[in-house]
């Protein structure tokens, strides 16, 4: 049975968890002021009664939750009960609660914490990256590969970064960069990425110690693969090997 119930709208930027710790300080503080004694307060929210076990959060309203729990231990218990289950009081106070967020007033506003306010920052930070990555008219054969932006560190070396940028030894970046002749040394092709990786017969031996599932994929499929850094490094290598006894 219902007897009366207090809704309180909390700030947009506010958390469901800094909500849902709130309507337990409210509901203590309505014990107490009351003067009831031998109250339950029941809530669905596990993650919020493990918080006032923990000594390591020392915020002030957690501190204000457990300073009263201690103060009045004989009379205010907390009870978890598991969420939607049917139970008319956990259902009726999920509807009061988003109802709440319908309020035109704000009536209680956290400032966020360090936590908060470093993820949001690095969110930001994240997508304007994400932005910027997209829109560059640079890199475009880099996004072959890495469509997303990710703080992961990418793993290469001399060779197979160039495999990633395009760049380097490859004869469509030398024909493009200073005019060099872009042919490939077999004769069959433009020296591209692809063609020295995937196709050129000159490195078909090296090719030969590929995995037959490697066989039908493309750079695309196959530059997340750990195992392919060593050996497109090789057959780059190679060709650069090649190159360089050219020059001499």
């Amino acid at each position: 049975m219902e007897l009366q119930f207090q809704q309180y709208r909390l700030g947009d930027a506010n958390t469901v968890y800094m909500a849902e710790v709130t309507a337990i300080q409210k509901a203590i503080d309505s014990v107490i002021a009351s003067g009831l004694v031998n109250v339950g307060i029941v809530t669905d929210s596990r993650s919020n009664l493990q918080t006032l076990e923990s000594v390591n959060d020392r915020r002030a309203i957690i501190v204000d939750i457990e300073t009263k729990l201690q103060t009045y231990r004989n009379n205010i218990l907390l009870y978890w009960v598991k969420a939607h289950t049917g139970q008319w009081g956990n259902e009726r106070a999920d509807f009061l609660a988003k109802s709440a967020t319908e309020k035109d007033s704000i009536d209680v506003e956290f400032f966020q914490s360090a936590g908060q306010l470093r993820n949001a920052s690095n969110q930001n930070i994240r997508e304007n990256w994400q932005a910027r990555w997209s829109d560059s008219r640079k890199g475009i054969w880099t996004k072959t590969f890495y469509e997303k932006v990710d703080t992961k560190r990418i793993c290469g070396d001399f060779y197979f970064n160039q495999v990633l940028t395009g760049h380097g030894v490859f004869g469509s970046f030398q024909a493009s960069m200073f005019g060099k002749p872009a042919e490939c040394q077999c004769g069959q092709n433009i020296e591209s990425v692809s063609h020295v990786i995937l196709e050129c017969e000159l490195w078909k031996d090296l090719r030969s110690e590929w995995p037959k599932s490697w066989k039908n994929k493309d750079l695309k499929e196959l530059v997340p693969v750990h195992e392919f850094l060593s050996q497109g490094s090789a057959i780059v290598k190679a060709l650069y090997e090649t190159l360089t006894m050219d020059w001499f």
